[in-house]
């Protein structure tokens, strides 16, 4: 299929009007899939990077946050995390009180990063394999 007979069936079913009216949601959509087909992964936590706490590896897990491909590569987990983060270390530090909640504040900040660069880093890498085919 040519892509302008994919931009055609696109169009034909209504995705390109939908996608010009709700432009977050489509987006959404898009990376959520590719992500999901592209790293076989419909779970973002199996992406974490490695730290020594377990505390801190998974609070975002026990404290039920939702997050999708698009939360972390958007920027808007990144952007929660530094909105909630005197909570988070206050929370963790409670749980496992291992360094002082400054220290787990700057390290919860750098690990949130270093997962959305990881994730970054993989769906970019998977990309590029799949197009130089």
């Amino acid at each position: 299929m040519k892509l302008s007979e994919s931009l055609q069936l696109l169009n034909d079913l209504g995705i390109t009007d939908w996608a010009s009216k709700d432009t977050n949601e489509f987006t959404r959509l898009v990376i959520n899939a590719a992500a999901e087909y592209l790293l076989e992964s419909n779970d973002p936590f199996e992406f974490r990077p490695y730290i020594e706490s377990d505390s801190v590896y998974n609070y975002f897990v026990d404290h039920s946050w939702e997050l999708d491909w698009y939360t972390i590569l958007s920027g808007s987990f990144i952007e929660a995390v530094e909105l909630n983060i005197n909570m988070i270390a206050f929370s963790i530090n409670d749980f496992d009180p291992l360094m002082s909640v400054e220290d787990t504040k700057a390290y919860v900040e750098l690990w949130v990063r270093d997962w959305e660069s990881n994730v970054r880093t993989k769906l970019v890498g998977e990309i590029a394999k799949r197009t130089s085919l």
